[in-house]
Parts: C-alpha cells; sequence; structure tokens
C-alpha cells in the first residue's frame, strides 16, 4: 500500500482571519449580515441573519484565499506540484487578501498585510517540516 501524501493541516494554522468579529464583518459587508427576507408563509420581512451570503463574503474571499496560501506554502515546502487557478501568481493572492485585511480592519497597511502573509507561510513550511518537507 502506498503512503499516504501528507496534506496541511488547516486547524493548527493562527489565521489573521481568526480574528474576526460578526461585528468586523457587519462593517464590512453589511448586506451579507443584515439582509431583509420574507419569512415563509408570506409573512412581513424581517431582518435576519443570512448564512448563505456570509457564506459567499467569508468563504469565497478571506478564508479561502488565507487557505490557498497557506497550502502552497505547504506544497512548495513538501516538493509537491502547486496548483495555480484562479490566482496564477502569489502576488495575486497577497493582493486579494491585503484588500480584505484593510477593509475588516485586521491590517494598517501593506507591510503588515505582507507580515501576515510570511507569519501563515511560516506555519505552513513547518508543518511541511514535521512531514519530511524541506526547509525553505
Amino acid at each position: 500500500m502506498p503512503d499516504k501524501i501528507p496534506t496541511i493541516d488547516f486547524t493548527t494554522i493562527d489565521f489573521p482571519s481568526d480574528k474576526l468579529t460578526i461585528k468586523m464583518v457587519r462593517q464590512g459587508w453589511p448586506d451579507a449580515v443584515d439582509v431583509d427576507r420574507v419569512h415563509e408563509g408570506g409573512r412581513a420581512p424581517n431582518r435576519i441573519f443570512n448564512r448563505h451570503s456570509l457564506d459567499n463574503v467569508l468563504g469565497d474571499g478571506i478564508i479561502d484565499v488565507e487557505r490557498l496560501v497557506a497550502e502552497r506554502a505547504f506544497k512548495r515546502a513538501m516538493g509537491q506540484n502547486v496548483e495555480v487557478g484562479a490566482f496564477d501568481k502569489d502576488s495575486d493572492l497577497i493582493d486579494s487578501l491585503a484588500s480584505e485585511y484593510l477593509r475588516y480592519g485586521l491590517a494598517r497597511g501593506e507591510h503588515e498585510v505582507a507580515a501576515m502573509v510570511r507569519r501563515i507561510e511560516a506555519q505552513a513550511e513547518s508543518q511541511a517540516r514535521q512531514h519530511g518537507g524541506r526547509p525553505r
């Protein structure tokens, strides 16, 4: 039986988005949190938490991009191929994170974003070394 190819464990990485609060999300994306919706039975609209919209904002945005950064760093450290997809350059990932970190107030500027990205990558590379990956 062939050895299982190691994969990254996102649960052990301290991501900047872990510090997000609902208030920060509400301020950054108010339309994703507080939206009008008609309840079943045709009742009057009510302000509710719209999970689908929130998932689109966080899942397709900051959370997925942070994990892409970590996964790429892990795979590079393991000597594995890195698939590019929508973000063909690492700078595209960093630009995307920069806009999200600034929007939510997680970072005050580009230098702080770069430091946050380096911390994500360092944690992923450390994990890879535990699986026999090469040091950077």
